[in-house]
């Protein structure tokens, strides 16, 4: 018993102690962290960072593809669509996720959108988070080996499948030592868009042109003289004043009444009932039963009495016999045999009557005709203008005023002229680079904007 509490007591101890010694190196690292150790820490993160948004924004890409299916693709050339991340998730079509931060990501800002070219699909997935904030382009089309409509412009070797033939294994087969297993990864960059150089000036030109960040303009103005005809004096001169006329009286048409009259070419015509003569209608005052034959015939067999037959007798469609009984009889000097009685039936056919009222007595009665004539009732009424006279004012003439008449000459005038240039630029789409590495924590690729995906890939 002592043995064996000793032995359980020496375990323990010794695993307490690796613990122990481990934990106070972790507490010395925490408490006293190197340089070294500190950017360690710091690339993790950052790497830990970069993975998580490298991943969100893979599951975007993932998911605008599978949900742009030919039916839901740009039908030309140029044309655009687009889903903001906030739609993407009201649709189920992924699910929120959260950055490094642990925050959301901006659902508005955030958004996917596909451009149809002639050849394929340019596809761009911009991601807005509180940690990073870039965007990767993607190209998309029906390709050779795309399993669906159409897939990720990235060629997969394909592999011719392997026909698995049954071999026998060897009698000692060598045991060769397992091979150390290398990989390389993967690292991105994503690089944003810039602008280009200015271009050449452009001629000078008098058209108002506006400056933007994708355009210069530059102004000058330059001045030169013309000749004008101004006024340089007045003349007075009497005039006809238009607002004070002279006027006279004369009689005229100053109106017109409108009154109604009957017209006589547009009669009204009315209906008027005539009685034309009678109709005579029979009414049936009184009924008697009669018997009377309906037309269709029917058949019985009627029995005509009972025979002896020595032999069957036939029966036809009008004469039918029915076994009675059998008897044996003699017939003297000759061979007596066996007689049968047979009743004869013949088919008679009658015509089948009925009961049916009919009239005995009728009662005539006579019913004016009438009919409808035609009549005029009076006339339609027209309108006519009935003209009013009236004294009417008349202007005869203008009351004279004295104005002033400008004299007119020529003079020099100074004039100034804008004219305006311009140069343009334009953006640089960004692009997405990607490079391996035999490290996943690479500083030469970190130092240089490259962060680790998270994809590894055995190294051939």
């Amino acid at each position: 018993m002592y043995n064996e509490r000793r032995e359980g007591f020496s375990i323990k101890d010794v695993i307490l102690q690796l613990l122990f010694v481990v934990l106070f190196v972790f507490i010395l690292i925490w408490l006293f962290p190197t340089k070294s150790s500190l950017k360690g820490i710091t690339n993790q993160f950052d790497v830990l960072t970069n993975r998580i948004f490298n991943e969100n924004i893979q599951t975007m890409k993932e998911a605008a593809i599978g949900y742009y299916t030919t039916p839901r693709l740009p039908k030309k050339i140029k044309d655009t669509k687009s889903m903001t991340l906030r739609e993407m998730i009201e649709s189920s079509l992924i699910i929120e996720f959260k950055d490094a931060n642990g925050k959301s990501c901006d659902l508005d800002d955030s958004y996917v959108e596909i451009t149809k070219y002639e050849d394929e699909y340019q596809m761009v997935v911009n991601l807005k988070c509180t940690d990073n904030d870039a965007h990767i382009v993607v190209y998309l089309g029906c390709y050779d080996y795309c399993d669906k409509d159409v897939c990720e412009a990235e060629k997969t070797p394909v592999y011719a499948p392997v026909v698995n033939t049954p071999v026998k294994p060897p009698v000692n087969p060598p045991v060769e030592p397992p091979k150390p297993v290398a990989y390389e990864y993967k690292y991105i960059k994503t690089v944003g868009d810039s602008y280009s150089n200015w271009s050449s000036w452009s001629n000078w030109s008098t058209t108002k042109a506006y400056e933007t960040s994708l355009r210069d303009v530059d102004t000058k103005n330059e001045t030169y003289y013309s000749t004008e005809r101004q006024v340089v004096s007045y003349n007075s001169v009497k005039v006809e004043d238009k607002n004070n006329p002279i006027y006279t009286t004369e009689r005229k048409i100053v109106g017109y009444n409108t009154v109604k009259v009957e017209d006589k070419n547009s009669p009204i015509y009315g209906y008027e009932q005539v009685q034309y003569g009678y109709t005579e209608t029979k009414t049936c005052t009184a009924y008697k039963t009669e018997i009377v034959y309906t037309g269709e015939y029917k058949g019985t067999w009627v029995s005509q009495g009972k025979s002896l037959h020595f032999s069957t007798p036939k029966n036809d469609s009008t004469t039918r016999f029915k076994y009675i009984s059998s008897t044996d009889y003699s017939c003297g000097s000759c061979v007596g045999g066996v007689a049968a009685y047979y009743e004869k039936e013949v088919y008679k056919t009658y015509q089948v009557t009925t009961e049916k009222q009919v009239c005995s007595q009728y009662k005539t009665t006579q019913t004016p005709v009438y009919g409808t004539v035609k009549k005029v009732t009076g006339y339609k009424t027209t309108t006519i203008q009935k003209p009013v006279y009236g004294d009417v004012k008349k202007i005869v003439g203008y009351k004279t005023k004295t104005v002033q008449e400008p004299v007119y000459g020529y003079v020099q005038v100074k004039n100034t002229v804008k004219y305006y240039r311009f140069r343009t630029r334009h953006i640089n789409g960004g692009y997405t680079d990607y490079k391996w590495s035999n490290s996943s924590n690479d500083g030469y690729l970190t130092d240089r904007g490259y962060y680790y995906t998270g994809i590894k890939r055995e190294k051939k």
